[in-house]
C-alpha cells in the first residue's frame, strides 16, 4: 500500500552508454554531472534493486530517494525499503531511515519533500521504531507521516494515512490531507486538509466541516504550500468551499492561512461553470512566493485561455489574476502530458516547470521528463543521455528551486548501464542539452542617479557582460563591463533620461551567449 500511495505522487561511476560520471572516485565531485545515476553502490555499480521517488533540497545540495537496494550503504539488512540521501557536493550516500542510535527502520519508508536547507525531510513510513506516538491502526497499512530532523536524526510523527503532503521551505509548516480526525471538531468522516506547525507543535484543520457524501471519494487531494508558507493550493470536488460551485468535479483552490479565505482558480468569467464542466483539475504546484500556480487538467472547454495549449498544463498568476497554458513549439514526438502522471513541479521564481510528457517512439510510446521555460516558451527533453537518446521515466520529474537540476527515476536501458532495476538520476539539464536561457533584464524607473540593475540568474554562467547606452543601437555605450560575476551591477552617477541596456552570459568554456532582448530604464531624480 505504501507503494501505491507513493505511485500517486509523484555516485560516482563509469562513462557508459553516453552517461556522464559524477566523479572518477567517490568523494571527488569537482566536475558537475550532466546526467548522473546517483543510486549507486560504493564501488560505483548501480544499486542491486529498485530506487525511486527522488526529492531535491532547496539549496540543491541533497537528493533523497527511496530504495530497496541493499548495497548502497554497508549493513543494510532490514529487508525493507529505506530512505537515502545523496550529497551532491561530495557524491556520498547515507541511509536516513534509521533511529538516532543506528537502529534500522522495521517498515518501508519513502521521502516526500525537503526543506530549503536540507535539514528537514518529510517522509512516509510504516516503521514503528521511529516515534512511539505512531500507532498503526487495523485499517491502516500505509504508514505514518513523519518529519525527520537530519541534524539530530530525530523523527516527529504527524499523522496517519497522509495523501501526498507538502512542506514550507523552512520546514515549519506541513500541509496534508487525511481521513484521520486530528481535531475534536472533525466529525464529518471525510477527507480534510490539515496544517501542522513544527515550531508550535500544533495541528489545525483548514477545510470546513463539509458533510459526508457516499457518492464522492477523497474530496481533498494533492495539496501544495508555497515556500514562504503564505499560500496553500489543492484539488477538491467539494462544492461547499465557494459559492457557485456546482460542477461536482475536482477544481483547484487557493487558500490563504492569514485570512482563512478560499479562492477557486478553475473558473471562467463571467460564466464560472462553463470551462470546468468538462474535466477535473489536479496536482497544483506553487512558486516560492505563491505568485505562480501550475496544475494539469483535461478540461476540453478552456474559454478563458485563448492560446492553443501544447500540453494540458496551466499557469495561474495570482498577482495579475491571469490564467494561461503551457504552449510553445513542441517537438513532433511530444503528444501531451502523460496519462495518470498529473504531477508537475515549478521553480521558486515560477520560470521553469517540470512534467512527465507522453512521447512517441519507434517502439510505441514512452513517458519522458520535460522542462518548460515560461520566459521563452521552450520545451526541453531532459530524460536523455549525453548522446541525445531519450529514456522513459516512472512517475513525474522533480526540479530544484532554481530550476537548474531535475531528478527522476527510470529503468530505460539507455540510462541504466545494463541494470534491470529502476535507478534514480540527477541532471544538470541545461548543461546536458546545451540550452541557453534568455537573460531577462528587470525594468524600473529609478529616482537615484546610481541605480542597481538586476537580471535573471543563469545557473551555468561564470560571468556576465552588460552594455548601457542612451541609444538602442549601442554605438557608444555609456557603460560597459564584461567582468561581472553576479546578476547585478550598481552604476556610477547618471544624468536624468532614458537608458537602454542588454546583458549576456559567459559559458564555462569562455564563450558568450547571445545578447538579451534590449530593455530600458528611466533615471528621474527630482
Amino acid at each position: 500500500m505504501l507503494q501505491r500511495l507513493l505511485t500517486l505522487s509523484a555516485a560516482c561511476g563509469l562513462l557508459l552508454l553516453g552517461i556522464a560520471p559524477l566523479a572518477a572516485q567517490p568523494g571527488d565531485c569537482d566536475a558537475e554531472p550532466m546526467m548522473a545515476m546517483i543510486s549507486r553502490a560504493p564501488d560505483g555499480s548501480p544499486g542491486n534493486d529498485g530506487s525511486s521517488y527522488p526529492v531535491i533540497s532547496g539549496n540543491e545540495h541533497y537528493i533523497a530517494f527511496r530504495s530497496s537496494a541493499t548495497d548502497l550503504v554497508p549493513s543494510d539488512t532490514n529487508g525493507v525499503d529505506d530512505v537515502f540521501v545523496y550529497n551532491r557536493l561530495n557524491c556520498q550516500i547515507r541511509r536516513v531511515s534509521i533511529t538516532a542510535d543506528g537502529e534500522q527502520g522495521n517498515g518501508d519508508s519513502g521521502p516526500l519533500n525537503f526543506s530549503e536547507d536540507g535539514r528537514y525531510l518529510l517522509m512516509l513510513s510504516s516503521s514503528t521504531n521511529f516515534d512511539p506516538a505512531y500507532q498503526p491502526s487495523d485499517n491502516n497499512d500505509i504508514g505514518g507521516l513523519f518529519l525527520l530532523d537530519l541534524e539530530e536524526q530525530e523523527f516527529t510523527y504527524i499523522g496517519l494515512w497522509p495523501l501526498l503532503p507538502d512542506m514550507s521551505g523552512d520546514g515549519r509548516y506541513v500541509v496534508y490531507p487525511s481521513l484521520e480526525a486530528k481535531v475534536p471538531e472533525d466529525t464529518n468522516n471525510e477527507m480534510d486538509i490539515y496544517l501542522y506547525d513544527r515550531i508550535q507543535g500544533t495541528t489545525k484543520r483548514i477545510t470546513p466541516d463539509v458533510p459526508h457524501r457516499p457518492d464522492r471519494w477523497d474530496i481533498y487531494y494533492l495539496p501544495a504550500i508555497s515556500a514562504d508558507g503564505n499560500y496553500i493550493a489543492f484539488s477538491s470536488n467539494a462544492n461547499e468551499l465557494v459559492l457557485g460551485d456546482s460542477n461536482n468535479l475536482y477544481d483547484i483552490f487557493l487558500y490563504e492561512p492569514e485570512t482563512e479565505t478560499f479562492t477557486r482558480i478553475t473558473v471562467n468569467q463571467p460564466s464560472e461553470e462553463e470551462w470546468w464542466n468538462h474535466g477535473s483539475a489536479f496536482a497544483p504546484a506553487l512558486s516560492g512566493d505563491g505568485r505562480y500556480m501550475v496544475f494539469s487538467s483535461h478540461a476540453s472547454n478552456r474559454l478563458d485561455v485563448e492560446e492553443d495549449c501544447t500540453v494540458e498544463i496551466y499557469i495561474y498568476d495570482r498577482v495579475t489574476d491571469h490564467l494561461t497554458c503551457l504552449m510553445g513549439s513542441p517537438e513532433e514526438e511530444l503528444v501531451g502530458i502523460a496519462e495518470y502522471h498529473w504531477n508537475t513541479d515549478v521553480s521558486d521564481d515560477g520560470r521553469y516547470i517540470g512534467f512527465a510528457g507522453q512521447r512517441r517512439s519507434p517502439s510505441g510510446s514512452l513517458v519522458a521528463a520535460y522542462i518548460y521555460d515560461r520566459f521563452t516558451s521552450s520545451l526541453i527533453l531532459v530524460s536523455r543521455n549525453t548522446s541525445g537518446q531519450p529514456g522513459n521515466i516512472r512517475e513525474s520529474v522533480k526540479i530544484s528551486s532554481s530550476g537548474r537540476f531535475a531528478a527522476f527515476y527510470s529503468d530505460a536501458s539507455v540510462l541504466t548501464e545494463g541494470s534491470t532495476h529502476t535507478q534514480v538520476f540527477l541532471t544538470d539539464w541545461q548543461a546536458l542539452t546545451g540550452y541557453i536561457p534568455e537573460v531577462a533584464p528587470q525594468r524600473n524607473v529609478y529616482t537615484t542617479a546610481t541605480p542597481t540593475l538586476t537580471w535573471s540568474l543563469v545557473t551555468w554562467a561564470v560571468g556576465y557582460e552588460i552594455e548601457i547606452d542612451d541609444d538602442d543601437d549601442f554605438s557608444s555605450p555609456a557603460y560597459h563591463n564584461a567582468t561581472l560575476t553576479t546578476p547585478e551591477v550598481t552604476l556610477s552617477e547618471l544624468s536624468n533620461g532614458v537608458y537602454y541596456w542588454r546583458v549576456r552570459a559567459q559559458r564555462p568554456n569562455g564563450s558568450w551567449s547571445s545578447w538579451s532582448a534590449v530593455d530600458s530604464f528611466v533615471v528621474d531624480v527630482p
